[in-house]
Order: C-alpha cells, then sequence, then structure tokens
C-alpha cells in the first residue's frame, strides 16, 4: 500500500534553501521560493527523516494547520476551476527537496500504462470523476481545456492553459514519493511517472483516484488530518480501504468552498426549490446522500431555500443535523500523526429553521432544540400570496461545518386570508390587519405581497370573509 504525506505550512515558501536544476541552462536556476507552497506524498516505507529533511527543507518547522488559503473568490463559496494536461516534453524543475528536474511526459506515459484499459479516455476520465466528486461535495465547478504548453508551474486565471496543470517526471523511481501538489491558488499537480497507475484493483482504479482526489485536496486548501486510522482522505497516508472524501474531508471541502448549493445566503441567491421539483403534491429533500449535503460553514453561515406555494397554502419543513463522531488533530511538525480528539460533526451548529416572505421578513421561527437536535415547522398557514422563503441559519456555535438535511412540503390546505392560521377568515384576522396597517409593513398580513398592509388587503381579506373549515 503506498502512503502520502503532505510537507509544510501554507504561505511560509520563502523559508526554503536554494537550489540549482540539473541543466546549465540559467533559466533553470531557480530558488525554491519562486514555487507556491506545494505537498508531497511518500511510501508508507519511506524513512521518517528522509520526510522530515524535505518538510524542512521547503517550509520549515512551523505548525500544521487544518486548512489554508483558498481559491480567490473562495472562503466558503464555490469557485469555477478549469483543469488542463501540458503537453509532453515542456520542462519541469525540481523542487528543491531532492527530486530530479525532467520534462513532462504525462500524456505518452498515462497513454502507454492505460493502453490495455482503454487509453487516454480510460486516464483521463480518472481524474473527470475525481473533480466530479469534489464537485458534488462542494460549490466549486471544474471544467478541463488545452494547455499552451507554458513553463509550469504557472498561474491560474489564463485562458489558454488550466488553473490546475497536471503533468509527470520522474521524482524517486517506484514507491516513495507518489505527487506533490501546489496549494491555492495555483493547485498544480505532479505525479511520478514510475507509479503503477494502472493497477485498479478491483476498485476501478482506486489506488490512483483516491491519490489524485487526495493531491486536489491540498489544491483546494486542505492540510493533513490526523489520526492514521483509515477515515479521511486528507490523511498522511494513502489509503485504499475506501473511495474517495470521507466526511472530515467534505467538511473541510465545504469551510474552504461551500456546499453544492451556494451561493445562497440572501433572498436574491437562493435555492430554487421549484427548480428542483417542489409542488404541492411533491416534496423536496435535499442532503439525504452521504456526499453533497448542504452544511452551513459557521455562525455566520445562512442558507435559504424560496417556493411559491398555492395562494393561501402551507408549508411544512424539518431540518436535521448529521455528522458522526471520529477523532480529528493536526499533523505534527515531525510529521508524525497527532491522536487527534474526539469530535462530534453531528453538534456543530444549533440549528434555526425559519419562513420569510417576499421582503424577507421573518413570519414563522423554531428553535426549540440544541445542538445535534432537529427543528420542524408543521402546517405553517402562508395566508398570502408570493415567494416565500425557507431560511436555516446557526443560532450558537461550538465549532465550524455542520452538515443538514432539509425536508420541505406544500400543502392547499390553508386558507387565503386566515392570518392566523385557525382555520377561518374572520373578526381576528382583521384584527390582525388592522394592527398591521401602514406602507411597508408587510408580514403575514400583507395577503397580496406588494410590501403595503393597506385597503388592497382589506379588500382581499373581506372577499374571503367566512371561508375555512373551521368557520
Amino acid at each position: 500500500m503506498k502512503t502520502l504525506l503532505a510537507l509544510g505550512l501554507l504561505g511560509v515558501s520563502a523559508a526554503v534553501a536554494t537550489f540549482t536544476a540539473a541543466s546549465d541552462n540559467m533559466a533553470h536556476h531557480m530558488r525554491a521560493q519562486d514555487f507556491p507552497p506545494l505537498s508531497y506524498c511518500f511510501d508508507k516505507n519511506t524513512p521518517p527523516e528522509v520526510m522530515a529533511n524535505i518538510n524542512q527543507n521547503i517550509y520549515g518547522a512551523g505548525q500544521r494547520f487544518f486548512a489554508g488559503g483558498v481559491w480567490p473568490g473562495g472562503s466558503g463559496q464555490g469557485v469555477s476551476l478549469t483543469y488542463s494536461f501540458p503537453p509532453d516534453g515542456i520542462f519541469l524543475a525540481s523542487t528543491g527537496a531532492g527530486d530530479a528536474s525532467g520534462n513532462n511526459e504525462i500524456n505518452s506515459r498515462m497513454n502507454t500504462l492505460f493502453a490495455a484499459q482503454g487509453g487516454e479516455a480510460t486516464w483521463k476520465g480518472l481524474f473527470r470523476q475525481m473533480f466530479d466528486k469534489w464537485e458534488e461535495i462542494t460549490g466549486n465547478t471544474y471544467t478541463e481545456i488545452s494547455d499552451d504548453g507554458a513553463p509550469w508551474p504557472n498561474t491560474s486565471g489564463n485562458a489558454s492553459r488550466g488553473d490546475i496543470r497536471i503533468v509527470m517526471r520522474n521524482i524517486d523511481g517506484g514507491s516513495g514519493t507518489l505527487a506533490f501538489n501546489f496549494f491555492p491558488s495555483n493547485g498544480d499537480m505532479l505525479l511520478d511517472r514510475n507509479e503503477a497507475w494502472a493497477v485498479s484493483g478491483g476498485n476501478n482504479f482506486r489506488f490512483m483516484r483516491n491519490t489524485i482526489s487526495h493531491e486536489h485536496g491540498h489544491g483546494i486548501g486542505l492540510f493533513h488530518s490526523c489520526p492514521q486510522n483509515s477515515s479521511k482522505i486528507m490523511e498522511p497516508f494513502i489509503n485504499t480501504n475506501f473511495d474517495g472524501p470521507r466526511e472530515d474531508d467534505v467538511r473541510g471541502g465545504q469551510f474552504q468552498h461551500g456546499d453544492p448549493f451556494e451561493p445562497n445566503g440572501t433572498t436574491g441567491t437562493a435555492t430554487d426549490l421549484g427548480a428542483l421539483g417542489l409542488t404541492v403534491n411533491t416534496p423536496v429533500s435535499l442532503g439525504l446522500t452521504s456526499d453533497g449535503n448542504p452544511s452551513l460553514r459557521n455562525i455566520a453561515d445562512d442558507d435559504l431555500y424560496s417556493f411559491v406555494p398555492p395562494a393561501g397554502g402551507q408549508v411544512s419543513a424539518t431540518v436535521t443535523p448529521i455528522g458522526t463522531t471520529y477523532l480529528n488533530g493536526p499533523q505534527n511538525p515531525n510529521d508524525t500523526c497527532s491522536p487527534g480528539v474526539s469530535l462530534n460533526a453531528e453538534e456543530q451548529q444549533d440549528l434555526v429553521l425559519e419562513v420569510l416572505n417576499s421582503l424577507g421578513g421573518v413570519i414563522a421561527t423554531v428553535d426549540n432544540n440544541g445542538f445535534g437536535g432537529s427543528e420542524t415547522i408543521t402546517d405553517f398557514n402562508l395566508g398570502s400570496v408570493g415567494t416565500f422563503f425557507v431560511r436555516v441559519r446557526s443560532g450558537s456555535s461550538q465549532g465550524d461545518v455542520q452538515r443538514y438535511t432539509i425536508d420541505v412540503s406544500l400543502g392547499q390546505e390553508g386558507t387565503f386570508g386566515d392570518i392566523n392560521g385557525d382555520g377561518c377568515v374572520g373578526s381576528t384576522d382583521f384584527a390582525i390587519l388592522l394592527g398591521s396597517w401602514g406602507v411597508g409593513a408587510g408580514g403575514v398580513a400583507d395577503l397580496n405581497g406588494d410590501g403595503d398592509v393597506n385597503s388592497n388587503d382589506l379588500a382581499l381579506l373581506l372577499g374571503s370573509w367566512g371561508t375555512g373549515p373551521n368557520c
């Protein structure tokens, strides 16, 4: 079994030593700090002193963290990233950590390795599967584009090459170092040409997919997470006992770049439940799969979901925090793993569930349970027309990312104009409307949804007078 090891603290690349590339060409005489921060991967049998030496040469002995920088425009929001495979033959300098420079050969080498497995379509498809998984987990999107062969590594944001450029050369022979990856906002990946990438093991090339998934975890700013107990893709050593990112990795990716429904923190950016199939006869449930759950990044995050009910309809909604309890801790400066501490991912935020009117005014709130508890609004009578919103927010926090599921359904049992929800349009509703009278009052008495409670709403209420099952 191969192993992975990422080195260093994001942002301290200037502390590394200078080096000379193998070529005498002065264009290749570079300092290691000319490279963005990167991450190395090793075989499990690599001597600890070798790993520690590379670590110190590149990054010094700084303290590890779980996450560092994000791609521009990130910090809890998804970004659109491109990736590319540069042409063979471009020069790939040494990083100054004992690896030799060389020329890129990812296309010819992988075509040879996968010749009996479907060739280029297969190995590029494995990268696509990996990016699809991170796209399912986070708010990011990934698109493959061509590459102009510019010097590597290179800055992102150029339409002629990917934000993430994936190359291959010899690093240290078979086993040992498997690959390395730069942190944002570079994200480039280099694979060792000597590894058995085409060995599938009956798991759809899981060794390769888990390796590059781990590497791209660094590419969105994630550091190693301990202990080494086969529970996380971002553990320092690769594991093929599971497939792809696990819960801690999902939470880390969503902390960096949001969940798949971001941005939806305002009424203007709310997730449209109607577009997802919500009707009176069809409820909507989000987050019931193990991946792709909505989440609150922290106590400041809000998630809004919009819907248009039938006139006088009702809404029911339930939000349920999800998560398991697992050990979580940083990698030590000497490359060993800390034992971690127990983290209950189900109890990071105290969820609050609200219903908002078309103006964003809160018309219903439930916060009956604490950390780890679900919240439910049942058959809330909307009483008016327009676009409404369900909002999930945090009442208090004792951590960071809180993943959750949310279920929303609509009913027609409500009565238009029944402001207090007692099943009959009458004097009580009339009194509530008069008490809300005035320009800009809005709220549940704003029956036509125009932001004002006035004679137009009074006329609508009088037109429904005496209706309802309890009259």
